[in-house]
């Protein structure tokens, strides 16, 4: 029966995913198949047993009702037959995608280009996806597609762009058997999957590694890692910014993804979050082997921030806004596990100062909370408390930390809802609702709280510290 990556035999590969999840050799296209299938099937069945048990019960042949009946059998097994050939006749697009047309053949271009050096068919569909991700994927008998986020075809330049279609594209060419499909999807998608789908997986990712080389391999090691990266940036950003701002609107904030951009290019987000982010790609073994695949050392290339490849990005203004409108919508629909319709619509510039303090006093009652105070504990005591060493039992990722927060050390963390509240309440303004912490005193004089979070928690004394505050450089 032949062999699959990685040398598992086909034969013990069916077996495992007959045992595990039989529905996995089923092709995903055939779900819209699958369900009008079974409506089908159970019509038909209902119609047979109506029969047998009374005879006369259905209409005649050649009736009014025998006639509906049958064009409505007749139109599902059309529908079926559409569906399997390809048709979109059953699946909507999803709403978190947007077709990149002829106007974007630069793209198709580079797409087509990376297909032919790995002697694979391009994809029919090129996409933007809402996702800070990129996957490509069989939709249809004989067609095939690649979503690509829209954070990437934004950022990352040519070359990096073309090691991450040719790794999506060699994924999707060593997934094209059944039995190697369903194996990979035990593998990525089960909590504890069967040791033959590592074997698999490992086997498919190596090719995939092998083929993002198209650029050279050091480019394909620090695409991986910048993705990486970016990823993480995006999805603190959207809880950081976006949640608060859609909850407030009852809304999306319509520059979500402008925004963002703004944060990694003007702000550096992404480097400024670098020691975190390290400390992620270190927890996460799939992107370890994914590394030494390439032939690249982990500990040294992520060792700082990847510098940016040469060039601009694929699209570096990104999508016309009615379209980023409406993947932000789908992006934080999402995000917020669909609990708020959203069905207004705003912008980050325009979100009270109230609801950015709110949201920094919920993560103050939370430290205070974790220290065992009061409610109504004064930031200040907070902040003595965390300096004093209250802290040092926590590991980053627990509360008060952001999820996939920038900070080094949780210290940081608990430090700054407790800042930021003692700097308002002495009457700091915000500098740029897109840099909120980034204060401005009542003489003009800008105070970065995160750079005060980090002297405190680095030692240094809460007296003297809050109240130069209203006198520290601009340190933004």
């Amino acid at each position: 029966m032949g062999v699959l990556p990685g040398g598992l035999s086909r034969r013990r590969a069916l077996a495992v995913v007959l045992r595990r999840a039989p529905r996995r050799l089923l092709p995903a296209w055939t779900s819209p198949v699958r369900e009008v299938a079974a409506g089908g099937i159970a019509a038909l069945a209902g119609m047979l047993l109506l029969t047998r048990l009374w005879p006369g019960a259905l209409p005649p042949p050649g009736s009014p009702a025998w006639i509906l009946a049958a064009a409505l059998v007749t139109l599902a097994m059309v529908l079926i037959a559409l569906a399997a050939l390809g048709f979109e006749v059953v699946r909507r697009p999803p709403g978190a995608l947007h077709r990149l047309g002829p106007e974007h053949a630069d793209l198709h271009a580079l797409v087509a280009e990376v297909a032919a050096e790995l002697g694979v068919r391009p994809p029919r569909r090129l996409y933007a996806w809402a996702c800070p991700d990129a996957m490509a994927v069989r939709p249809a008998p004989g067609r095939r597609e690649l979503w690509i986020g829209l954070p990437y075809l934004t950022e990352l330049s040519r070359a990096e762009l073309r090691c991450l279609v040719a790794h999506e594209l060699a994924l999707l060419r060593g997934r094209r058997s059944r039995a190697a499909d369903a194996m990979y999807a035990l593998w990525a998608e089960e909590p504890e999957p069967p040791p033959e789908a590592e074997t698999v997986a490992a086997a498919l990712l190596g090719e995939a590694a092998a083929a993002a080389r198209v650029s050279g391999a050091q480019t394909a090691a620090l695409t991986l890692i910048r993705t990486q990266a970016l990823r993480q940036s995006f999805l603190w950003f959207t809880d950081r910014y976006g949640t608060p701002a859609a909850v407030a609107l009852d809304g999306f904030p319509l520059d979500l993804y402008a925004a963002w951009r703004w944060k990694v290019r003007e702000d550096l987000l992404v480097e400024r979050g670098w020691p975190r982010t390290r400390t992620r790609l270190a927890g996460q073994p799939l992107t370890l082997r994914r590394l030494c695949a390439l032939g690249g050392d982990p500990a040294a290339l992520t060792e700082r921030p990847p510098p940016r490849e040469p060039g601009p990005p694929a699209l570096p203004g990104g999508l016309p806004g009615p379209v980023e409108a409406r993947l932000a919508r789908h992006h934080l629909r999402w995000w917020l596990a669909d609990r708020y319709r959203l069905p207004n619509a705003g912008s980050l510039h325009g979100v009270p100062d109230q609801v950015w303090d709110a949201h920094l006093e919920e993560r103050l009652d939370g430290v205070r909370r974790l220290l065992g105070m009061p409610a109504g504990t004064p930031a200040r005591g907070v902040a003595e408390a965390v300096a004093a060493g209250w802290t040092a039992g926590w590991t980053a990722g627990e509360p008060p930390c952001e999820w996939a927060c920038p900070h080094a050390v949780p210290a940081v963390c608990a430090l700054i809802p407790a800042i930021h509240r003692t700097l308002r309440e002495a009457g700091y303004a915000y500098a740029d609702p897109l840099r909120l912490r980034v204060l401005v005193g009542w003489d003009g004089g800008r105070t970065d709280v995160v750079s005060l979070a980090e002297a405190i928690a680095g030692g240094g004394p809460v007296g003297a510290l809050l109240p130069m505050a209203a006198k520290a450089p601009d340190v933004s």
